[in-house]
């Protein structure tokens, strides 16, 4: 069996494209210009995501992806596994510690503005999902390119991959039930969002 054609690798698909056209539903009828435009980002990028789950095609179109050195490049993570598995002076494990502290040290130097928007985003349910699908899609990609690896590596990351298309999903749904009010604190500490 083709590993496409698994049950949690067609429940993804499925709802992407669900995130896809209720995204761009909801860039159209909603009324407030900030949740047109960020269901017209969320629709979009699950648009990319689905065309990425797919391998833009290659079975369906049966189409030839380009290779770039030993790697095939039939998804956007392989981008991220080329540049994860480059070498300096012969190691990518040099080059591995280069990357990772360049972008801490660049995490370190814009904290605040980093934290802010951290705090911005989360400010409403549609942007908590939103960042419960960045965590979900980044435990993904860190289990695709090897950098956490354990036995069920493979199972583990299409399940983080089918959290990520369901909670990009809930987060257009809370979009249209909600908008994108500030979540409320009285009560119950935020989880109010859910009438």
């Amino acid at each position: 069996m083709e590993e496409e054609d698994r049950f949690s690798e067609n429940a993804t698909v499925i709802l992407l494209g669900l995130s896809f056209l209720l995204g761009l539903f909801l860039a159209v009828f909603r009324k407030k210009k900030i949740e047109r435009l960020t269901a017209l980002g969320i629709g979009l990028f699950a648009g990319l995501a689905l065309a990425d789950e797919l391998s833009w095609g290659e079975r369906i179109f049966s189409m030839s992806m380009p290779n770039l050195g030993e790697k095939k490049l039939d998804g956007l993570h392989d981008f991220v596994e080329v540049v994860w598995d480059l070498e300096i002076a012969g190691s990518n494990d040099a080059w591995r510690v280069v990357m990772l502290t360049v972008v801490l040290g660049l995490m370190w130097r814009f904290r605040k503005a980093i934290g802010l928007f951290i705090r911005s985003v989360t400010s409403s349910p549609c942007g908590a999902a939103l960042a419960g699908v960045m965590i979900f899609g980044c435990l993904a990609l860190f289990l695709d390119i090897h950098i956490i690896e354990f036995a069920a590596r493979h199972a583990v990351e299409e399940y983080c991959e089918l959290a990520a298309a369901v909670t990009l999903l809930f987060s257009l749904i809370l979009l249209a039930r909600k908008g994108m009010e500030p979540i409320h604190t009285s009560g119950t500490k935020g989880l109010d969002f859910w009438p």
